[in-house]
């Protein structure tokens, strides 16, 4: 939990991602496991030398237009966020396999992470027939080859009822299983929903995985359904009190400006305002344009998807992005 949530805060102080891009990975927006990594130069032995870098991508951000964010591995500036120390941290909680190909010059080390998704949207032409539907599916999960679907047979099913009255078409659906992309699981319980006759209209699918996925139980763990972004903000507001009163324990916070209030009013973005501002307070030292701070905190997507040139930049050009909340 600790892991995750430092990974949460972290990515939207430097990275500048809002907590539902962070978070909700599958839902429409949000991040996948496999689009976030850690990149370093490749040395002419092929081995990755020098500074770390950490890229996210969105395929789709809250105005629906994808976008590439940076950041480097440790800021240096007065926090020094160990961004890609949180991040391995997290990825070793979870138990991802971490792969590391070649990609533009560059190491790219990240999740090879997917899952079995089943689709919910018109399941059945009744309610009735949908609860039928998907108990079929938890039945056929609990005698499943695979040991990981049996595991979260019980848990599917609770989650696919609850999602059958989703409020958005994006959400329709269920991860009942996930593992790496040669994993046996995935292909096991494809073939066994297909024969029960879940495949129907493409309804199953192998796709890549949420990066933040939600707990259940101790003894459970991970999940393969996203953590939502509302389950985080009142631990994070929580945080923010205590960072406050950590803060101020001696001498009024310096950089905090209470506007005239007595205490700070936290929003659910706090983070991601302060860093903005910080990169703008910075860019005479870090070297950041007005466009990369755009970019990286998804300011004008509209105008700027129609300058196409964005959408086809290489791994040095994303890197280049990483000044924007360096001297965080």
């Amino acid at each position: 939990m600790r892991a995750r949530k430092q990974l949460e805060f972290a990515a939207e102080v430097m990275l500048g991602l809002r907590v539902g891009e962070v978070v909700s990975g599958g839902d429409y927006h949000g991040l996948l496991a496999n689009h976030l990594t850690i990149l370093r130069r490749a040395g002419e032995d092929g081995q990755p030398e020098g500074d770390e870098y950490v890229e996210g991508m969105l395929e789709h951000s809250k105005t629906k237009h994808q976008r590439y964010v940076c950041a480097v591995g440790l800021s240096q500036g007065a926090s020094a966020v160990p961004l890609a120390s949180i991040v391995r941290e997290y990825w070793r909680s979870v138990g991802f396999r971490i792969i590391r190909p070649m990609v533009g010059g560059y190491v790219q080390e990240g999740p090879d992470y997917y899952v079995v998704r089943v689709s919910l949207v018109a399941l059945t032409s009744s309610r009735e027939g949908d609860i039928e539907r998907i108990d079929l599916m938890r039945r056929l999960l609990m005698r499943s080859e695979s040991a990981e679907a049996r595991k979260w047979a019980e848990y599917s099913a609770a989650r696919a009822l609850q999602r059958l009255d989703a409020d958005s078409l994006e959400r329709k659906y269920v991860n009942v299983v996930g593992g790496p992309s040669d994993s046996a699981d995935l292909g096991i319980v494809c073939a066994e929903l297909t024969t029960a006759g879940f495949a129907d209209g493409d309804r199953i699918s192998i796709t890549p995985g949420p990066l933040v996925r939600v707990t259940h139980g101790e003894k459970l763990g991970f999940s393969h359904m996203p953590l939502q972004a509302g389950s985080t903000y009142g631990s994070l507001h929580a945080l923010y009190d205590q960072a406050f009163a950590i803060a101020n324990a001696h001498s009024p916070d310096p950089e905090l400006n209470l506007r005239g209030l007595a205490s700070p009013l936290w929003g659910h973005h706090s983070a991601r305002r302060g860093a903005d501002t910080m990169a703008r307070e910075t860019r005479e030292r870090s070297g950041a344009t007005e466009r990369m701070i755009d970019l990286t905190f998804g300011w004008l997507e509209a105008f700027y998807s129609r300058v196409m040139q964005i959408h086809y930049e290489s791994p040095a050009d994303r890197v280049a992005k990483s000044r924007v909340t360096m001297l965080v």
